[in-house]
């Protein structure tokens, strides 16, 4: 009977994901300036909530570090990453930004409800890596790679060599 049970709180489960699921990004994200994040906070409640919660449902993740991690990941721009500290609180409360994201993490039937403290950790340390990941890419950017470099300095000696070689066809021509 016990087994007849999970089956059916499964299914249950899996028929309750499928009907408040989207499978398309909310058009804010990912929110790459301060203006957008202010725009996304200014929108009225009922459009951006339900759409973002569903998404952010969506998108899951089997704990609480990685279903963070992709859904911050999904949400902000890497470069925008590089510019915030805090994603928790402003002058006149907590971000709707983070109150979405926890109210998703909440409805993950894969994860236990989060503690806030335990969930701003993962916010955090996610926050981090999106900021690392971001230098990580601005920096392979500014220096070439080892094997560009070594082409270039392949490509001036065959012309050097070069230049040898139609220097003794052009001394042997004269003669």
């Amino acid at each position: 009977m016990e087994s007849q049970y999970k089956i059916v709180s499964n299914i249950l489960k899996c028929v309750q994901i499928s009907r408040a699921t989207t499978s398309s990004k909310p058009d804010i994200f990912p929110i790459s300036s301060k203006e957008e994040m202010d725009t996304f906070e200014d929108a009225d409640n009922d459009t951006y909530a339900t759409v973002v919660i569903n998404y952010f449902h969506y998108i899951g993740g089997f704990n609480l570090k990685e279903a963070v991690n992709l859904c911050l990941k999904e949400s902000l721009s890497d470069a925008f990453t590089a510019e915030i500290t805090c994603v928790f609180l402003t002058k006149q409360g907590t971000y709707r930004f983070y109150c979405n994201f926890l109210d998703a993490m909440c409805r993950n039937p894969h994860i236990e409800k989060p503690q806030r403290s335990k969930f701003q950790r993962q916010m955090r340390t996610a926050l981090k890596r999106a900021k690392e990941r971001y230098r990580h890419r601005q920096r392979n950017q500014q220096r070439p790679a080892i094997g560009q470099a070594n082409q270039r300095q392949d490509l001036r000696n065959d012309d050097h060599a070069e230049t040898e070689e139609e220097q003794d066809q052009e001394s042997q021509d004269c003669f």
